[in-house]
């Protein structure tokens, strides 16, 4: 936030007072509250980001939404599908600005992407493949993460949920799946999950993730696309495009885009992994509130999404489901 010029912070809120030192050592000067109360009673805040637990977004989120205030949430939306549609009961016909930490629509190569799916370069898009893997969890773990019921549940839920984004994105709404999960090591949520998938748009695809998968330090996503004029190969760092024949301005062959030529972040906290996207993400929500528009990824986008969470976990408990 200190690195986009219009904004200021002006205050900070948890309910561990002990944290105060030590973000303040980390060179963040704003006052410090324990309460979401406290910070309104307090000072003029114009827009919130809420950074916390899944099953603490809607209770917050309403404290905001209540004031007029703008609200960006991290994901996943809620903890539960229920939770999700709440909140976006809470702003239609409100004036309020919302957004969900969905990072990777911000990255610009995944927004490249898009644009050659969505222009019909690829001709009939029929199938698909994704894999989203993550070295995490190799042992029980505590912790709210590993709560289903204030996390919402495991990989999927806290991970996978970028790659369900991506391909809402890409191919638009769930029509049916058909999932199954494990539990690899953890005791109460699922530590991977494989999945088939069927969009409305009669696209069917697979689905493969795990955070207990060695040498993945940082999380990885990879999307492969066929369609009848070629084919679309993508992940955080690259993106390649096949075409059978000329189209427009591309070649019949490859063509290969990465990351360093698309990135337009002029700050990068994470270089790694998503700094970009982090920042592009932040920069969309403060431009749309100083707009009073809709950022590119909102609430109901992030509704999609929960509803993709949950079709998987009901259909790994039930079998196929046809929504």
């Amino acid at each position: 936030m200190n690195a986009l010029p219009s904004v200021q912070i002006v205050g900070l809120v948890d309910q561990e007072k002990s944290l105060a030192a030590h973000v303040r050592s980390m060179g963040l000067q704003a006052p410090f509250y324990d309460s979401v109360e406290h910070l309104l009673a307090e000072r003029t805040v114009d827009a919130a980001f809420i950074c916390t637990p899944a099953f603490t977004h809607y209770p917050l989120a309403k404290q905001f939404v209540e004031q007029n205030v703008h609200v960006f949430v991290e994901k996943p939306l809620a903890e539960s599908l229920e939770s999700a549609a709440k909140m976006c009961e809470l702003v239609k016909g409100q004036p309020v600005v919302h957004a969900v930490g969905y990072m990777k629509g911000h990255y610009p190569l995944y927004q490249q992407a898009r644009q050659l799916v969505q222009s019909g370069l690829l001709g009939k898009v029929s199938v698909f493949r994704s894999t989203l893997y993550l070295s995490q969890v190799f042992a029980p773990k505590r912790g709210w993460v590993y709560d289903p019921k204030r996390s919402g549940g495991g990989i999927v839920a806290n991970a996978t949920c970028h790659l369900l984004f991506l391909l809402y994105w890409l191919f638009g709404e769930l029509r049916a799946v058909y999932a199954r999960t494990r539990s690899l090591h953890s005791e109460q949520v699922e530590d991977a999950a494989m999945a088939l998938l069927e969009f409305d748009n009669g696209v069917v695809g697979t689905l493969d993730t795990s955070w207990s998968v060695p040498g993945y330090p940082v999380e990885q996503t990879e999307i492969f696309v066929q369609g009848s004029g070629g084919v679309l190969e993508l992940d955080d760092t690259r993106l390649r495009l096949y075409l059978n024949q000329d189209a427009g301005e591309y070649k019949k062959g490859w063509t290969t885009w990465h990351r360093a030529e698309a990135d337009t972040a002029v700050f990068d906290l994470s270089p790694q992994y998503g700094g970009e996207g982090y920042h592009n993400e932040d920069a969309d929500f403060i431009q749309a509130c100083q707009r009073h528009e809709q950022p590119l990824v909102s609430w109901n986008d992030g509704l999609q999404v929960q509803k993709m969470i949950d079709a998987l976990y009901r259909a790994a408990a039930e079998g196929h489901l046809r929504l």
